[in-house]
């Protein structure tokens, strides 16, 4: 019995099956059946050792074409990565975070690095535009609150603890004019009393 052959068989089903530990995973649970999960249970050892081969083969894989990329342009994409990730968090990612979105990047474009550049290019522009349009200010959010040392004219906190540059906790002061996406954003009462936008 060739575990291969089985597994795509599953997969066909419409089932995703992955290795946890010493167990199976496999999803949606509401479609098995009595008859498939005494199966899995017959053929645990053996299903788990051909998943775990599979990992195994798709890491090799992953580093040789890793390996065959240029450098260069594998750092633009990285670049990419990292401010889209920025822009979406609020905080600047770690080298997990944009390797882990690097790595899924590639798969999906069969490791494509061009195609991969500009079609990411094109999604940064796009939130870019969107976040533009509409900006906020923090000097108009309840949440804001200007800092008292100081003349107050431009700097504050947040009670949400709106991040600003990376390493901050939230306490590090946000200017208070500068125009930027948040979605935690409510106006505030003064500000509603006075009609502005």
């Amino acid at each position: 019995m060739d575990a291969s052959i089985i597994l795509q068989k599953i997969r066909r089903k419409g089932f995703l099956i992955t290795p946890s530990g010493s167990q199976i995973s496999i999803k949606p649970k509401k479609l098995l059946n009595g008859r498939m999960i005494a199966f899995l249970q017959a053929h645990k050892n053996m299903l788990l050792t051909a998943l775990y081969q599979e990992q195994d083969n798709a890491k090799i894989l992953h580093q040789k074409k890793m390996r065959a990329l240029h450098p260069g342009r594998l750092h633009v994409l990285k670049m990419h990565i990292q401010h889209r990730l920025r822009a979406e968090k609020h905080y600047t990612p770690t080298d997990k975070e944009i390797n882990d979105s690097l790595g899924t990047i590639l798969v999906e474009s069969d490791y494509d690095l061009e195609n991969a550049i500009s079609t990411h290019q094109f999604a940064i522009d796009l939130y870019t535009q969107t976040s533009l349009e509409t900006a906020i200010t923090c000097d108009a959010c309840k949440h804001f609150s200007p800092d008292r040392i100081g003349d107050g004219a431009g700097i504050g906190s947040c009670e949400l603890k709106v991040p600003w540059t990376q390493g901050n906790n939230g306490r590090v002061p946000l200017y208070r004019y500068a125009r930027r996406h948040c979605d935690g954003f409510i106006m505030s009462t003064a500000n509603l009393l006075e009609g502005r936008p």
